[in-house]
């Protein structure tokens, strides 16, 4: 079936102003057509898809502003701490939260775990695992292999990279 690309996004703006939609699946859907066509006729650098995407991001605004206000009116301790926690500070939702999880150690990011391989002779291929230097003698227990030594280079990872960052 073939589509008018002015005819597609006069119905496409319809559908999002008409039934308030926010994502570019919902548009296809309304509108009836597969979202490939969609983006055979809208590409994304084309000013008819800026046109709709602005349209849903208003209707995105429209509707937080519109759920931040009955927050605010609402008489529901909960409905107030979630907009607390929609305004405060980062600082502030630290001391608010239930559980925090720092993934910093002091204020430093810190390092990509190391990923070795491990031989499992049960099988054809070898296996991945990140490991702890506790681990080291439950992996090998008869002791590191004669290839792989602490002054030697790790062995590389999933993705080809030494585990050292090197390459």
């Amino acid at each position: 079936m073939a589509y008018e690309t002015p005819q597609l996004k006069a119905d496409a703006l319809k559908a999002i102003e008409q039934y308030n939609l926010y994502f570019f699946e919902d548009v296809c859907a309304y509108i009836g057509i597969h979202k490939s066509t969609f983006y055979d006729h809208f590409p994304t650098d084309s000013d008819d898809y800026n046109a709709i995407k602005d349209a849903l991001q208003r209707n995105k605004i429209r509707t937080k502003i519109s759920l931040r206000a009955k927050l605010h009116n609402s008489n529901s301790p909960t409905g107030w701490l979630a907009l607390y926690k929609l305004l405060c500070t980062e600082d502030e939702r630290r001391r608010l939260a239930m559980e925090y999880h720092e993934h910093t150690s002091q204020g430093e990011a810190l390092a990509d775990p190391v990923r070795i391989v491990i031989p499992d002779n049960r099988r054809k291929d070898a296996t991945y695992a990140d490991v702890e230097e506790a681990d080291w003698e439950e992996i090998f227990p008869e002791g590191l292999p004669e290839s792989f030594h602490e002054e030697d280079e790790a062995p590389p990872s999933a993705d080809g990279d030494r585990a050292n960052g090197s390459s």
